[in-house]
């Protein structure tokens, strides 16, 4: 039989609300039913069985039974076509069942190895997959397992967290591709081995977590559990996961492979199993040439998940620090900072030397020559040697230096003693008329009276 005559033939006889209803879609008495595409609360899915087609009017998507198969199981219409054919007896004798058979995705087109041994899931294998995951997704509201971890509801949805009902175990998907997932169980038999990782020949080899966050030029935490990856990134960082600490060999591979341009921040557990893991990477890194730093995001907590339930500003505190130190190391702009990172910071008041003028640091004043600059910059100094107001403002009292680099001792004389009028200098208050160049140090090497001074102004040399 022709692939065209197998369409046509599956087409008069598949019926729509039968072929739903095979794939596990309950339909209600006016035959709707929760979308089985996307994730929803309230059934937007409907099929018509006098035209025998179905549509969603949430997601749009449509069409007849062959479609539905197709879209269901992520293959071809050729291939849903020969799929009903078999459950109808169409291409084969029908064996007397009194329900067609429902092939698995593996029978349609199994999974195979190619030539270096990896196993190839097939596109039906994978909508398969992600069909089961979307099912966890919608059931998250079931567990309150997540909340008692310190996310929120934006990260659960966010991170497309789920729960498996039948195994009572969170899942945690591995990107928003949902083609690899991860269970922990959360009444395992075993409390120490909670987690379970699905069949390698229905899903294939464990990835890295969030792996194509290696694939920016940013900074990257680099964690154990899934779990931490999603509390790192809850509080605005961003984060792979290893799976535990045999995962360092597999990331060492998709680093190198993927010759990434990011820096890393090494914040693996706070256990002897995860220091030792924490310490082979690091050496297999600084080998492979790649940037990174190691910081304890956890503090005195075993790990940052344990961090987020009991302090969550911290964990965000250190995760911006975490980053600003991982720039700054590898940054030729050492102080560089993010606007995040600058929120956590407890900056220092300013101190003001002159209250509203003059704060502590570099200040620079201007004007034309021969306009009073060196005469009220030293009536400044001498109202903050003696604490008196300057320009009826405040002044802190402290030290002062004034360096008059093109004035003689006599003149300098003259000037302060025309200031002081009469009064006695403060003991606070230091001068010169010479110092060292500026790629001499300035203040660090001063030179003594009689060697060759460098002045300021109009001769236009350094001081």
């Amino acid at each position: 039989m022709s692939n065209e005559s197998i369409i046509e033939l599956v087409k008069r006889t598949a019926q729509i609300a039968e072929v739903v209803e095979w794939f596990d879609i309950k339909l209600d008495r006016t035959d709707k039913a929760l979308c089985p595409f996307h994730s929803e609360k309230t059934p937007s899915f409907s099929v018509n069985r006098k035209g025998n087609y179905f549509k969603c009017f949430g997601c749009g998507a449509s069409g007849d039974a062959i479609d539905f198969v197709a879209k269901r199981r992520g293959i071809t219409v050729l291939e849903a076509a020969r799929v009903l054919a078999e459950m109808y007896g169409i291409a084969k004798p029908s064996r007397g069942c009194s329900k067609p058979k429902i092939p698995n995705a593996t029978e349609v087109s199994a999974p195979h190895a190619n030539g270096d041994g990896i196993t190839q899931i097939t596109a039906a294998q994978k909508a398969r997959n992600a069909d089961y995951i979307r099912r966890c997704i919608t059931d998250v509201g079931k567990t309150d397992y997540f909340k008692k971890r310190g996310f929120s509801d934006d990260a659960i949805k966010k991170y497309f967290l789920g729960y498996d009902v039948e195994q009572d175990g969170i899942v945690i998907p591995y990107s928003s591709k949902l083609e690899y997932h991860i269970t922990r169980l959360l009444h395992a038999p075993d409390p120490k081995k909670p987690y379970r990782k699905p069949p390698t020949e229905d899903w294939g080899a464990e990835p890295i977590y969030n792996l194509q966050a290696i694939n920016r030029s940013g900074v990257v935490c680099v964690v154990e559990s899934q779990i931490c990856a999603v509390s790192i990134m809850q509080v605005g960082g961003v984060a792979v996961a290893l799976g535990g600490t045999g995962g360092v060999r597999n990331f060492l591979k998709e680093v190198e492979a993927k010759k990434t341009k990011c820096i890393f921040v090494l914040a693996l557990d706070n256990d002897a199993p995860g220091e030792k893991a924490q310490h082979d990477l690091a050496d297999a890194l600084t080998d492979a040439g790649v940037k990174f730093i190691t910081y304890n995001l956890a503090e005195n907590c075993k790990d940052p998940n344990e961090l987020l339930m009991t302090d969550a500003q911290k964990l965000t505190a250190n995760v911006c620090e975490a980053i600003g130190v991982a720039k700054r190391k590898f940054s030729c702009l050492k102080e560089l900072f993010s606007a995040a990172e600058l929120q956590t910071q407890d900056l220092k008041d300013i101190r003001w030397i002159v209250r509203d003028l003059l704060p502590e640091g570099l200040a620079i004043i201007c004007a034309p020559s021969k306009y009073g600059k060196s005469w009220l910059m030293m009536q400044l100094c001498l109202a903050v040697a003696t604490g008196t107001p300057f320009l009826g403002k405040k002044t802190e009292q402290c030290d002062c230096m004034y360096f008059a680099l093109e004035d003689s001792k006599r003149r300098y004389k003259l000037r302060l003693n025309k200031l002081l009028d009469g009064a006695k200098a403060p003991s606070n208050f230091y001068g010169s008329v010479v110092c060292d160049s500026m790629s001499g140090g300035l203040f660090g090497r001063q030179k003594p009276d009689g060697l060759a001074r460098h002045e300021c102004g109009n001769q236009g040399k350094d001081i």
